[in-house]
């Protein structure tokens, strides 16, 4: 299971927010650094009941990614911080 991590700082350039699996991510619209829906594809243990554990989660730069503040969508390659 991906764990995500954030320290306490105000996500400024010199001290980043994000330091495990969103280093490095921003809305590019609003700068918002904390929470994103991203498109991933996970391996879940299912039954007829529904999902009982869920494993991996993977994600690359072309999937599908939005902005929990603004709603700001695009791909993830457009939340990376200095990237165009």
């Amino acid at each position: 299971m991906t764990k995500c991590l954030m320290s306490q700082t105000n996500g400024t350039e010199d001290s980043p927010m994000n330091t495990n699996v969103l280093d490095g991510m921003a809305c590019p619209k609003c700068g918002y650094e904390t929470q994103f829906l991203i498109e991933t594809i996970t391996m879940t243990l299912m039954t007829d009941d529904g999902t009982e554990e869920t494993y991996d989660t993977h994600w690359n730069d072309d999937s599908y990614c939005q902005c929990k503040k603004c709603n700001h969508s695009a791909a993830v390659k457009e939340f990376r911080k200095g990237q165009e």
